[in-house]
């Protein structure tokens, strides 16, 4: 049997374990040769940085305002320095060529909300962005409360504005860019901002041309979250 020898030498008795040791002070040997020569190869040298060396990119800008206010207190105007005309239109032509993509390539039911659309308006758009903005002052714990005809939760100048129906189909198929334009990406997130992309930019050069910030800015730990 190959277990009933007890003078049998088995690689497991003691000359076995002092052949693993061996091994295992071999092992740690090679690995710390192997680390010492990366660090030797990564080696380097901290060393003092005259101040002078320092490029400091001049400040050429005037801080402040540089396109004028007629009214400080109409509060659209100053909605419509950051969010032009052009950037409505852009909006209003993606999100219509949007619902002719999706009638076009599908076979409609007779209750589908696509039956409903009609095409929207750059000052529908505005409307809508109006109800968006302030439906983030004013929360409420379901959107189709803002239309509610309750005296406790109604909100009348929301049902003045735009209807539920309305609001919901605009919401629902708001969009910024045609999809048969999108380059190929490699990931989901990388497709979700490509679609949001060409608004993005025509925000950030309209905020860059509004405002010109102090030489000196401090960014507080809660805008980077």
């Amino acid at each position: 049997m190959l277990f009933d020898s007890e003078d049998s030498t088995s690689e497991y008795d003691d000359d076995g374990e002092s052949s693993f040791s061996d091994l295992d002070m071999t092992y740690d040997d090679e690995r710390m040769t192997d680390e010492s020569q990366t660090d030797s190869s990564m080696s380097f040298a901290w060393s003092d940085v005259e101040r002078n060396q320092i490029m400091h990119l001049p400040f050429t800008k005037s801080p402040g305002l540089p396109i004028a206010i007629t009214d400080t207190s109409d509060l659209l105007e100053y909605f419509n320095l950051f969010i032009i005309d052009g950037m409505i239109s852009m909006i209003v032509t993606e999100t219509n060529r949007r619902v002719c993509q999706l009638i076009e390539g599908s076979t409609l039911k007779r209750r589908s909300s696509l039956n409903q659309w009609i095409d929207v308006t750059s000052d529908e758009m505005k409307v809508s962005f109006a109800v968006f903005i302030y439906q983030g002052i004013f929360q409420k714990p379901e959107v189709e409360l803002y239309w509610s005809t309750k005296q406790l939760l109604e909100t009348p100048c929301i049902r003045q504005i735009m209807t539920e129906m309305h609001f919901t189909l605009l919401s629902k198929y708001l969009h910024f860019v045609d999809n048969s334009s999108l380059p190929e990406t490699t990931s989901a997130s990388e497709k979700s901002f490509w679609k949001i992309k060409n608004f993005f930019d025509a925000l950030i050069e309209r905020f860059s041309t509004v405002y010109v910030p102090e030489q000196h800015v401090a960014t507080d730990e809660s805008l980077m979250l």
